[in-house]
């Protein structure tokens, strides 16, 4: 285990089980990041924005990327940074 990962894991023990959620599944999804739209349907996590929010606020870096869909639309993808 790293010292990032480390940190990462002291700080995830004081949030809330949802925001713990999100952090297991940026981590697992460490390559490519998700967006807010697949973190509500396809993981049934609603909120994802302010699950990412409360993880910055007990310091562990998330990157957002912002993106334009095929339709135009811009939305954000959430990454964790090492």
């Amino acid at each position: 285990m790293t010292n990032a990962q480390f940190r990462d894991h002291l700080a995830v023990r004081s949030v809330t089980p949802q925001a713990a959620r999100a952090h297991r599944l940026l981590t697992a999804r460490a390559d490519k990041g998700i967006s807010t739209l697949e973190a509500t349907m396809a993981y049934g996590m609603p909120r994802f924005a302010a699950r990412v929010h409360e993880l910055r606020a007990a310091g562990i870096s998330i990157g957002t990327h912002r993106k334009v869909d095929e339709k135009g639309q811009p939305y954000a993808r959430y990454v964790l940074e090492a």
